[in-house]
């Protein structure tokens, strides 16, 4: 009888904690929920923080070289861009390198004209901006070339006056002769390349203050040879008291000379007047 009763009491136990109702079972229900609650909310700060963080695209267009004091054409996509930010392109000055906005743009993709530069180098960049901060950017240098006469770039090399001759006077910058440099190999040497062409016109004449004879020079020429590094020669070639003239494209930053050559056996002397395109208007002879 005891044991039929203990048999009872352990079959309405176990009935009782399997019923659909029992606290067991409604607190691991509930524990699950809170759990899935949790983690929907972590995925969604998750998806947030990432949406907020993403930075913009962006693509920048402009020239790396430009004729100083021209305008500067530039173009622009950007795309993620969102609302309270500012699309600006900015210009880097001063030996503090700061940003100063020379343009706000209000589209996401588009082209617009830039005032000028003078000669020099100069860093632009597309940015967005958020207050102070910049959440993207996308920078450009500019090379700024302009015209740099021959006495500029060659002070010590080079001396200006007139050469006459019995039917004209030629003035000239400057005035070199095989004597010079080397036998006129590297008559003119830059010792560094800021310039991307050189335009050079020169008389073939006689010696200033110790003229040979005319004569002696008949039938022969003079040459004048741009030398360079990874380009091919451009060379001008005159008679006596005649003008010759070239132009010659030149890579910044790669070395270019002048080679003088003649076919008489006295020698000419070459009365050069010419400019560089450069990006700097300053001395680079060796």
């Amino acid at each position: 009888m005891q044991r039929t009763k203990a048999n009872w009491l352990r079959r309405a136990t176990i009935r009782r904690s399997a019923a659909p109702g029992a606290p067991g079972t409604q607190r691991v229900a509930t524990g699950t929920r809170r759990r899935g609650g949790i983690a929907l909310v972590l995925v969604a700060a998750l998806v947030w923080c990432a949406s907020a963080e993403a930075r913009p695209s962006l693509s920048f267009g402009v020239p790396s070289q430009v004729t100083a004091g021209a305008v500067i054409p530039a173009t622009w996509v950007a795309k993620g861009v969102r609302l309270g930010s500012q699309l600006v392109l900015q210009r880097q000055e001063g030996t503090a390198r700061t940003w100063r906005t020379v343009a706000r743009l209000g589209a996401s993709h588009g082209s617009v004209t830039l005032g000028g530069l003078p000669l020099g180098s100069y860093r632009l960049r597309l940015a967005v901006l958020v207050r102070r901060r910049v959440l993207a950017e996308r920078q450009a240098l500019i090379l700024s070339f302009g015209r740099v006469p021959l006495s500029t770039l060659f002070p010590n090399a080079l001396s200006h006056g007139v050469y006459t001759t019995p039917t004209t006077s030629y003035a000239f910058e400057g005035n070199r002769s095989l004597i010079d440099g080397n036998n006129g190999i590297g008559a003119l040497s830059p010792a560094h390349n800021p310039c991307r062409s050189v335009f050079i016109e020169f008389m073939a004449g006689l010696d200033l203050y110790f003229p040979q004879p005319a004569r002696e020079y008949e039938g022969t020429t003079a040459t004048l040879t741009v030398v360079q590094q990874s380009s091919d020669p451009v060379g001008a070639t005159a008679p006596l008291n005649s003008v010759a003239s070239l132009t010659a494209g030149l890579t910044p930053g790669q070395s270019w000379s002048v080679n003088l050559t003649q076919t008489a056996e006295k020698s000419f002397t070459f009365y050069l007047n010419g400019y560089a395109e450069c990006d700097a208007a300053s001395r680079i002879e060796s």
